[in-house]
């Protein structure tokens, strides 16, 4: 008896022991990557429906833009313009483009266009993150309830971004479970052990890829093409059943983020093989977010010239960029603008183009707008919402 009791008690006091180092490995790694509240999604909650919200009752740092989330899961300062205010609302649905990731709440367009329309309110239901398959998520289930005098819709960007497998797309299975493995994660994520090993798995996944590289071939879009043009159509039947306007918001690239694909393309166009080969390079290997964009075209040109080895090996990815949000993107915008605008004209929608104001001086980095950006696309934007609203009261 009593060496079993102190075989257990041995075996207890290691287990004990490698908790205690797990939890301090893991804390010093945390410490090394500068793991925050901005870097995570502590400001979220998991929802099978559309993937992720606002967390309610949330205070504190959503990358990098200090703010409250209140129990409805409204920002503090929209929710308390609901409550005391009862002019019209417009609402406005999209991604961290709308959200504002990296300024504050007040100093982004949607906050700045409210101060435009005091006989409004403007509200930023926008989502880090969201696709357009969650935005007709939430104007189904959350906009509608606010029986809104206008709705504005802006998705683009995490369409086209990339998952590994079929089932990651964006989907209502996909998102049921995303939301069922946090609930069991949760059970045992207060062991730091088990965090720990799930970090140990996360790293050896990245010699998996380097000796197993993913063909970019292989990839599909969080929402490919035709679901986006199909969404977008939902977006639009949805509206007009309820009688409420709607206006798309094109999405627009940081034009010096993309300047060696774009000026590879223009090479190709020419036939200029010699430098489209030189300008795709170095956007491949600046590993941005359009980097396997410019690998489709690197491609394209190594088979014209028969390099077909060189075309299946540039399209290798060794190191595949993974995240909740996707990937980086495989469509190019363009290419889903020109989808908005055929949804957008079939339908009389009204359609807002933000590159006449938008320079390279207007964000901060691939995508996300600075606080110039955002006065630029408040200007721009009231205009054109002043005009819709007028006509609206005329009819």
């Amino acid at each position: 008896m009593k060496s079993i009791l102190k075989g257990l008690l041995v075996s207890f006091l290691i287990i004990l022991s490698v908790e205690l180092a797990a939890r301090i490995i893991k804390t010093i790694i945390d410490d090394y990557h500068h793991v925050g509240i901005s870097d995570s999604m502590e400001g979220f909650q998991l929802t099978p429906g559309s993937g992720w919200e606002l967390r309610p009752n949330f205070k504190g740092v959503i990358f990098d833009k200090p703010c409250i989330v209140d129990r409805n899961g409204f920002l503090l300062e929209d929710g308390r313009q609901m409550k005391d205010s009862k002019n019209p609302v417009i609402a406005f649905l999209g991604d961290s483009w709308t959200f504002g990731n990296h300024v504050s709440v007040r100093e982004t367009f949607v906050e700045l266009l409210d101060d435009m329309f005091p006989d409004m309110s403007v509200i930023n239901m926008g989502v880090p993150g969201y696709t357009s398959f969650q935005g007709y998520q939430a104007i189904e289930t959350r906009a509608l309830k606010l029986n809104p005098a206008l709705i504005i819709v802006a998705f683009n960007f995490n369409d086209r971004r990339y998952v590994l497998q079929e089932a990651e797309m964006d989907s209502p299975s996909k998102f049921a479970g995303m939301s069922a493995q946090e609930e069991r994660e949760n059970l045992v994520n207060c062991s730091y052990l088990f965090r720990f090993i799930n970090y140990m798995k996360r790293k050896s996944m990245r010699l998996v890829y380097e000796k197993n590289p993913v063909d970019q071939r292989t990839l599909y879009a969080r929402v490919p093409p035709d679901a986006y043009r199909q969404n977008l159509q939902n977006m639009a039947t949805l509206c007009r059943e309820n009688n409420i306007p709607l206006i798309f918001f094109l999405f627009k690239n940081n034009p010096d983020n993309s300047k060696f694909l774009l000026k590879g393309i223009r090479a190709l166009n020419r036939s200029d093989h010699d430098s489209a080969i030189n300008y795709l390079k170095k956007s491949v290997s600046s590993e941005s977010y359009v980097s396997p964009l410019a690998r489709k075209y690197l491609a394209e040109i190594y088979r014209r010239k028969s390099m077909v080895k060189e075309a299946d090996e540039i399209l290798k990815i060794k190191d595949p960029y993974l995240s909740l949000h996707g990937g980086h993107v495989i469509y190019s915008a363009r290419e889903y603008n020109r989808i908005m605008q055929e949804v957008a004209e079939k339908n009389d929608i009204e359609v807002v183009d933000p590159k006449s104001v938008l320079g390279k001086h207007s964000f901060l980095d691939m995508g996300h707008l600075n606080r110039k950006g955002h006065e630029q696309l408040a200007q721009l934007l009231f205009g054109i919402v002043k005009s819709m609203l007028s006509q609206e009261q005329e009819s």
